[in-house]
């Protein structure tokens, strides 16, 4: 939003709020009325990876923008935080080039250290005040 991309990040918001709504049956929620956005970046030479975390979100898209080739850094998914089950590991997610994932704000995940190469990922977290 700084770098004066916050028109362009609103329009995509307008494409993930009827995906959100419809897999995550957020029904009773208005549309996503706000955004916040930044850039991951994974490398030996930079952060490694993530530790486990929530977002501050309703809806969290992660975007891989790249580099072409990497390996590791693998996104790891638990449970909804405040859940039984919020530690256990419920999903692991292979980032591809060109590719998205879209999960809830609340659900627990991390980013497991790269083993080479770079991984630069687009972060957009949709929100509803």
């Amino acid at each position: 939003n700084e770098i004066g991309m916050r028109s362009l990040l609103t329009d995509l918001q307008r494409i993930t709020w009827p995906l959100s709504k419809l897999l995550f049956r957020l029904q009773s929620m208005p549309r996503f009325d706000n955004h916040h956005s930044f850039v991951v970046r994974y490398s030996a030479m930079e952060d490694l990876g993530l530790d486990m975390h929530m977002d501050d979100s309703e809806v969290t898209l992660n975007v891989c923008l790249g580099e072409s080739t990497f390996t590791g850094a693998r996104l790891i998914f638990c449970g909804d935080f405040g859940s039984p089950h919020h530690r256990h590991v419920s999903h692991t997610y292979h980032h591809q080039v060109g590719r998205a994932v879209l999960h809830l704000g609340m659900r627990r995940h991390g980013a497991e250290d790269i083993a080479s190469g770079t991984r630069i990922n687009l972060i957009l977290w949709n929100i509803n005040s």
